[in-house]
């Protein structure tokens, strides 16, 4: 699996911008749980986070895993505003975006005395330009 992200190129410092993000399904497998408290969508300048926006509240959302299938990362917020981790704005800029996905294994798939694993998946960078 594979997380993938769609965010204008160009936006102005303190905008709110829309971004959708998405799972793209490479093989089939077991069911897991995508969870909101490790989901975000981060800014960074170089390779530092210079803005993060959490996921979004709400409850862990269930995804079976079947291989070609497309599904929303409904975890990860759609809107990113252009502000730093201060509130300021961003100034003027070259920046990118990444989606975080977290998931882990479906409690139900765990065998005895097994628990679920945690994982993380992290889009490529997307170039954002501020203005």
């Amino acid at each position: 699996m594979t997380v993938a992200l769609t965010a204008p190129a160009t936006a102005r410092s303190g905008a709110s911008i829309s971004v959708q993000s998405r799972l793209l399904v490479r093989s089939d497998g077991p069911r897991v749980v995508t969870q909101p408290a490790t989901s975000a969508l981060v800014v960074l300048q170089g390779t530092t986070v210079v803005a993060r926006t959490t996921g979004v509240e709400g409850p862990a959302v269930p995804l079976q895993l079947r291989a070609g299938e497309q599904r929303p990362a409904q975890t990860v917020p759609d809107v990113l505003t252009l502000v730093g981790c201060d509130l300021v704005p961003l100034p003027a800029g070259s920046y990118a975006i990444q989606a975080v996905v977290g998931y882990g294994d479906d409690p139900l798939n765990a065998g005895p005395g097994g628990g679920p694993g945690r994982f993380t998946l992290v889009s490529p960078p997307q170039a954002l330009t501020i203005t």
